[in-house]
């Protein structure tokens, strides 16, 4: 059973991209659930408090 050579494992683990790819996908993933996590806590409220405005004047309305 031959010792594996050290030099000839490193370029070829070098060479081999299939597990870069599949990190470069689960970076882009994680930013992108980034952004939207930022952006519905920075507008949630808001939205929340005009949806919540429109839908209680439409009751008063409703009500005379």
């Amino acid at each position: 059973m031959p010792i594996m050579d050290p030099i000839r494992t490193g370029r070829r683990l070098c060479r081999d991209t299939g597990g870069a790819t599949a990190i470069e996908y689960a970076l882009m993933a994680g930013f992108i659930g980034a952004a939207i996590a930022a952006t519905v806590f920075t507008l949630g409220g808001t939205v929340f408090a005009d949806y919540y405005q429109t839908i209680s004047d439409a009751l008063l309305a409703q009500k005379g």
